[in-house]
């Protein structure tokens, strides 16, 4: 197969078909290298080959055994399905590449800016899978005198994932499980903005500001209760330390040749495979069971649209992609908050 080699050749009309594949490969290497959500979600491909945008997940019930007495009829029960309709988006990315690089042959230029295109189109994927585990709501202003209750402002949303002290210049200690701040201050009144999640099942720290090993346990134990086993755990880089200090975690470093290492991947606790992402808000970390916790619908995969743009006297490729995401079972998903700074200034 030719090669990017074939850049330096060429000519004012379209792209040859056949280097068009070349760099859509390059593009998806250098995704499949980066990105790492869809191995935290169930991947499905039904829309590839039908017409529609949305497709409808169904969640399956349980039946419950019980004891029979001889010659008795057991209890009846009818198994349930949840219907789950996930919708695609499209999201892509514009490369340029000018004639004067072109002309000069720069290789490595051409090769690192379809690389680039590769890299956002995977970190923009992790994004949108991170979101819809996170379940994580847009961002809601408030302003609030805090004399009129106290110091004490409920935000009327719970938990917390995020908050920032708009106005005001108070002290505020935030309570993320209960969507609660006090403030030091309570003659002047403030206004915050704050992210919610609307996951059903979280878990407060035990110690606000810190994770420890029996905050993770309690947190997978939710998972455990509802008969599904957490695999992955994800935090943000400023909670890492907490893990890291921890006897009971396992550096990726000592795993040996079990199995490859997923981007972000820095170890293992309690049997739970540990990623660290920006993509988590500071503060918060998930436990799930990647079998179960969600879907990833794929409409279309990494496809290339070509211009010979005359008046930037450059080659635009726009790279798209159309999917969505969705958790569609609550049981194998749960948050662990509080673990951040509890106080806001």
């Amino acid at each position: 197969m030719k090669s990017l080699e074939e850049l330096a050749n060429w000519s004012s009309t379209d792209l040859p078909s056949l280097l068009t594949q070349v760099i859509l490969t390059e593009v998806e290497e250098a995704a499949r290298a980066r990105r790492f959500g869809r191995s935290l979600v169930s991947i499905n491909e039904d829309l590839v080959r039908t017409k529609g945008r949305s497709i409808v997940f169904y969640r399956r019930g349980t039946l419950t055994a019980a004891a029979v007495q001889e010659g008795a009829t057991p209890g009846g029960n009818t198994i349930t399905y949840s219907p789950y309709t996930l919708t695609v988006s499209k999201y892509a990315v514009c490369a340029k590449i000018t004639q004067e690089a072109i002309d000069g042959s720069n290789l490595d230029l051409i090769r690192d800016t379809i690389k680039e295109a590769g890299i956002a189109l995977a970190d923009k994927e992790d994004n949108v899978i991170l979101d819809c585990l996170i379940g994580e709501e847009s961002t809601i202003t408030i302003e609030a005198v805090s004399a009129v209750d106290g110091g004490t402002t409920s935000l009327g949303h719970s938990p917390v994932t995020y908050l920032e002290l708009t106005t005001g210049g108070q002290t505020l200690t935030v309570d993320y499980y209960n969507g609660v701040v006090v403030a030091g201050d309570t003659a002047n009144a403030f206004t915050v903005s704050y992210y919610w999640s609307d996951r059903t099942n979280y878990v407060d720290a035990a110690t606000e500001g810190t994770f420890a090993y029996v905050d993770i346990i309690n947190t997978a134990n939710v998972i455990r209760g509802k008969k599904w086993e957490p695999d992955f755990m994800l935090v943000h880089p400023d909670q890492m330390h907490m893990l890291l200090k921890n006897s009971q975690f396992i550096d990726a470093s000592k795993y040996g040749a079990r199995e490859p290492l997923l981007r972000g991947e820095i170890g293992q606790i309690s049997n739970i495979r540990v990623l660290v992402s920006t993509n988590m808000t500071t503060g918060n970390a998930m436990i799930i069971s990647s079998k179960r916790s969600a879907k990833l619908a794929i409409k279309r995969h990494v496809d290339l649209k070509r211009w010979d743009n005359p008046s930037t006297d450059s080659i635009e490729l726009y790279f798209y992609m159309e999917y969505g995401a969705q958790v569609t079972d609550e049981d194998a998903v749960c948050l662990l908050v509080g673990g951040g700074n509890i106080t806001v200034t």
